[in-house]
């Protein structure tokens, strides 16, 4: 037997050693904190344990937590409340077969009844020998029978279940019997561990045998996988062989205190100390001791090293609890990046700008201030000093054993890398100041394409390639006048492709592609009405995939993939997956997979199903935020990402999603907005987790249901999927642990919730609850059979009386239409006399208005008249009504053309009467008088207008009887035309001239005065002229302000005289025939449905 059994523990001990070879680093751990301001209710946990639901319990030195992962839920004592937890300092925690949760504290022993979600109570009572013998009760088992035990200060209890009374045994041999913890071995033997060292209980016997050395304390002890018992204390830690049964000193230091001890899933021996958190692996002969210390430069290691207990979880979670700092969680499984930085490499800088691994394995790490070397196994980084506080952007190591390293400032340093070394021999140096020709000293890319040749990108000074014969630089940068140059100097990256085609990435001028025979740049720019053309011009690398897929990064555009034969590129947004639209660097992993930096993490992304896995700073990133330039693939296949606080790196192998599946729990349960108390007389008689069914009235159908995956990784990351059968057709899917219904008509209902871990791993067996909510009394079936006979009733009553009335109402109505008849009879006649004298008089006044219309027509000049005067013209004119308030006028005299476009007050008749008036001042001014300067003709008839409207005279009689202020005029513009000279003198009232020079519309406006209309100075107006030179074919336009303030186009604005100049500037070059036409299906377009607001004229003369 013995000899079986030692082959069975040197088999298990190697399949242990293989399986769980595992240390954990300093550097690799990084801690959540988890403090009071989380919702924990005390910053000193004593203990944590997790149920057989998924929950963990959390006990502190202030109130027992349980944790769902969304809230922490406080239990605490209350003083008025028996069924509360006897008292607040929690020293320990277990749960019965039953699901019973057993809570040791210092004022008793609890048990608490989840599903009624009350304490009982257990406390010393000095006249019943039965009851418990302390009440400050350190520690707590239950046993493979479901037995429970407890160790208090004044010995071992065992609490019989049928009478609930305790038997208590103390051994007097001891001198303390303290027990502070104690556990059941695999032949059911009772370890105990005490202040006077470590005892056995026969439970035989009753009786306590001691066994060990003697200590001051036994705080811990646990019993590996071998059989092996390690127990720590106030001086060390010692081990129990099970196979030889004799003690073995591991650890003897009398200034280490162990507080606790802790085996986890994978075999590692855990202490708890007031020194650190330690660990060794006990399946050594030898075990070395490692030491895991809180650091002040690093906020993410271990908040105190006063180290309490420790615990993990079902998912493999680590909790670790502080002397006052709250609790320290760390998932292995959750942490996939490790990071180097300032803190714990000695970098130079966190700001990582490039990265390269040489030839060698040795890592040249650049940062904002200077350039680093790292090889994995030595503690610290070794900075260079050749380049010491310069920002270095671009390292790249080429065939001949180079590295060759870009600055912000000072150009590019070359260093010699033939052979593995820490340091750096330096064999060239290239700036502005040289006389290599470098075109700038800020350097963001090198790259050599598959010739050997040496490509430089600079920040803003375009592109240099270097020619190793002659040790120069030939440049290629932006130049606004030559189309094939490089599109912008600002230089993001440099590819060559599969097919020898060299691509320039630019920040704000696209993507360019190369020709290497004639040297000469095509460009793909962003086009926002294409949407196959790339979807910014700021971009960054690019990358040909090995399945030849070409791969564009951009700065807000997201994620670009380039179909280089049709040249069309599709996109990937944040819509898509992207966490973010900045990608910074890109590498590809062996089994085809991307890796993207970017402004919100890394992304992975998978080409096959074009979806995308994201990675933040929960995930072990150094932080969200990354840096253009500072990526690398390794050797190995090791990807290294830079950022704003150090540099990434991991294995794409090594991130795997967590399998554990998470348990899923209803938590809460509101009606109407409020919480439901568990109570005999309330909805829920147990906690709504153990509640199968929930009876509701028809004013509790508005509800809402809470509960949680208890994953504890990133419980944010955790997703629900939950569907009301009898009111959801489909699953809903959910980030908050919560489903609200409101309204819900009465009927039967089937709450379903499936929850995932934070990796998105689903548990696919739903959980549920029954909900059936019952009718208001007025809304059952018996209820609504009533209230439908009653209604056919009232309704059969109505209608009877419906009738009664139309019959009596019917003879009413029948006289009074004899009656009525009769009136209407006569009333026809009169109506009938009435129209024949609106029709006669209709008849004449649309006479009078056709004959005002000849006399208008026979007074605008003749199309001989036009012609003789302009050899080039068009007219558009486009009254509102019959006749119209707008006429233009020409005479000629003395080989001097005079012509004016006029606008009258008004429309129609009263328009049309104006412009005669106006017709009779123009013929009375020029011919009578012999004024032929615009702008005295326009003063002259001014005064006429005044006089002859009576305008200074204050108010007139109107045919209303009231007296009235004549405010008629006429806007107008006026020219005077030397055909042979083509030199035009222009004066306007209001109105402006428009005329083309080099091929642009020029207004020149007239005086800001109508002639009349108002009441103020009449007769004080002066107008001014204005001279104009024109060239052969050279337009002039004149028009009235119909055309201008026409309202219509898709907001009902007026056309605008901006719109009329851009028009006239579009139309200028046409013929005189195709101008008027464009003008006038202008109009109409932008009329549309509405009616014409003004007469209108429009006038283009060309020279």
């Amino acid at each position: 037997m013995t000899f079986l059994y030692s082959i069975v523990l040197i088999m298990s001990c190697f399949f242990v050693q293989s399986t769980f070879s595992v240390s954990y680093a300093q550097s690799n751990m990084s801690f959540e904190h988890i403090t009071i301001d989380e919702g924990l209710s005390q910053n000193t946990p004593n203990v944590f344990f997790q149920d057989s639901r998924g929950l963990l319990w959390i006990g502190t030195q202030d109130g027992l937590n349980m944790y769902d992962g969304i809230k922490f839920h406080h239990y605490k004592r209350a003083v008025d409340n028996t069924n509360s937890i006897s008292d607040n300092l929690i020293l320990c925690i277990t749960e019965d077969k039953q699901g019973n949760i057993w809570i040791g504290t210092e004022g008793g022993l609890n048990v608490f009844d989840f599903a009624k979600q009350r304490f009982t109570r257990y406390r010393n009572n000095p006249i019943d020998e039965t009851s418990i013998i302390s009440n400050t009760v350190r520690s707590i088992i239950c046993d493979k029978k479901g037995e429970i035990w407890a160790g208090t200060d004044e010995g071992l209890v065992h609490f019989l279940n049928d009478s609930k009374t305790f038997e208590v045994f103390r051994e007097k041999n001891l001198n303390e019997c303290i027990v502070r913890c104690f556990l059941e071995d695999k032949e059911g033997i009772l370890w105990v561990g005490t202040n006077a060292g470590l005892a056995v209980f026969d439970r035989k016997e009753k009786k306590f045998e001691k066994r060990g050395f003697k200590r001051d304390a036994i705080n811990g002890m646990v019993m590996d996988n071998a059989g092996n018992i390690w127990a720590g204390g106030a001086g060390g830690l010692f081990k129990r062989t099970f196979q030889i049964k004799n003690y073995i000193d591991v650890v003897q230091n009398r200034y280490l205190t162990i507080n606790n001890v802790f085996l986890d899933s994978r075999g590692l021996l855990w202490l708890m100390t007031n020194d650190g958190l330690q660990y060794l692996k006990p399946w050594y002969s030898s075990p070395r001791l490692r030491v895991i210390r809180s650091r002040n430069t690093d906020p993410s290691s271990l908040s105190s090293n006063d180290i309490l207990t420790m615990f993990e979880d079902q998912a493999g979670i680590f909790w670790i609890g502080t002397n006052g700092y709250g609790i320290n969680k760390f998932d292995r499984n959750r942490i996939k990046f490790d990071t180097y930085n300032a803190s714990r490499t000695g970098l130079s800088d966190n700001t990582v700008r490039s990265v390269l691994e040489d030839q060698h394995g040795i890592l040249w790490i650049g940062t904002i201030q200077g350039l680093n070397k790292y090889k994995e196994g030595i503690e610290q980084a070794s900075v260079i000093g050749t380049v010491a506080r310069k920002g270095i952007y671009a390292i790249y190591e080429d065939n001949q054993n180079q590295v060759w390293v870009g600055t912000v400032e000072d150009g590019i340093y070359v260093f010699d890398n033939s052979r593995p070394s820490l340091g750096a021999t330096l064999k060239k140096h290239f700036t502005t100041k040289t006389t290599t020709g470098l075109l700038s000293n800020f350097i963001r890319v090198i790259y050599q394409d598959k010739a050997g040749t040496v490509w430089i990108g600079t920040d803003k000074g375009g592109i240099s390639r270097y020619d190793e014969k002659t040790n120069s630089f030939k440049n290629f940068a932006h130049e606004p006048n030559v189309p094939n140059s490089l599109s912008n100097n600002r230089v993001r990256g440099i590819f060559e492709d599969s097919e020898g085609t060299l691509w320039m990435s630019t920040y704000g001028g696209g993507l360019n592609k190369f020709d290497t025979k004639n040297e000469v740049f095509s460009a793909y720019k962003s086009n926002v009405k294409d949407r196959y053309s790339i979807s910014t011009n700021r971009v960054y690398p690019v990358y040909e995939d090995d399945r030849k897929h070409f791969w564009v990064l951009t700065y807000g555009g997201g994620l670009n993939s380039l179909d280089r034969k049709s040249g069309k590129f599709t996109h990937f947004t944040e819509e898509d997956g992207l966490p973010n639209n900045v990608l910074y660097g890109v590498l590809e992993d062996s089994k085809k997979n991307l890796w993207f930096s970017t402004n919100r993490g890394i992304s992975k992304f998978t080409p096959s199903d074009t979806t995308f896995t994201n990675f933040g700073v929960e995930d072990g990133l150094q932080a969200n935020e990354f840096n253009s330039g500072a990526y690398a693939k390794g050797k190995s296949g090791m990807m290294y990402f830079g950022g704003i606080n150090g540099l990434n790196y991991f294995h794409p192998d090594s991130i795997k999603g967590n399998s554990y599946i998470a348990p899923i729990l209803f938590t809460n349960f509101q009606v109407n907005n409020k919480n439901v108390q568990i109570g005999d007389s309330s909805i829920l008689q147990n906690h709504i987790s153990v509640t199968q069914k929930i009876n509701l009235n028809h004013k509790q159908n508005s509800f809402a249901f809470f509960f949680a995956s208890l994953h504890y990784s990133l419980p944010k990351r955790n997703k629900y999927k939950y569907k009301l059968e009898g009111f959801d057709a489909d699953w809903i899917e959910s980030n908050r642990g919560e489903a609200q219904y409101t309204n819900l008509d009465a009927g039967e209902y089937t709450l379903l919730v499936k929850g995932s871990n934070s990796d998105g791993v689903w548990n696919e067996e739903p959980i549920s609850v029954n909900i059936s909510i019952t009718a208001a009394l007025y809304n059952t079936i018996e209820a609504k059979i009533a209230f439908v006979i009653i209604a056919l009733l009232i309704l059969f009553l109505i209608y009877r009386w419906r009738i009664w009335r139309v019959e009596r109402n019917k003879k009413h109505l029948e006289e009074k239409i004899v009656l009525r008849t009769q009136e209407l009879t006569k009333e026809k006649e009169k109506v009938e006399k009435q129209n024949m004298l609106i029709e006669s008089a209709n008849k004449k006044i649309m006479d009078s208005i056709r004959y005002a219309q000849r006399i208008q027509d026979a007074i605008i000049p003749s199309e001989e008249e036009m012609a003789d005067a302009f050899t080039e013209h068009f007219i558009l004119f486009q009254p509102r009504d019959v006749v119209s308030g707008d006429f233009y006028w020409t005479w000629k005299k003395n080989g001097v053309s005079q012509f004016a476009v006029v606008d009258c007050t008004g429309h129609g008749v009263p328009g049309a009467i104006m412009s005669v008036v106006g017709f009779a001042m123009l013929e009375q001014t020029t011919k009578v008088k012999q004024i032929d300067e615009p702008a005295k003709i326009l003063t002259e008839m001014n005064v006429g207008i005044v006089d002859w409207l009576k305008q200074n005279e204050g108010n007139v009689l109107h045919e209303t009887g009231k007296m009235w202020k004549s405010r008629d005029g006429m806007d107008m513009s006026m020219i005077s035309l030397d055909k042979e000279n083509r030199k035009i003198v222009f004066s306007g009232a209001k109105n402006s001239l428009f005329y083309t020079e080099n091929g642009q519309i020029k207004e020149i406006k007239g005086d800001r005065f109508s002639i009349g209309g108002t009441l103020l100075k009449q007769k004080q107006k002066t107008f001014t002229d204005k001279y104009l030179s024109l060239q052969k074919n050279d337009m002039v336009y004149l028009t009235t302000d119909g055309f201008l303030d026409q309202f219509g186009g898709v907001d009902s604005k007026k056309f605008s005289k901006k719109r009329f100049i851009e028009l006239l500037g579009k139309i200028q070059h046409l013929p005189l025939e195709e101008q008027q036409k464009k003008l006038q299906e202008s109009f109409i377009h932008w009329q549309g449905l509405q009616r014409q607001i003004d007469d209108m004229l429009v006038v283009g003369i060309r020279m």
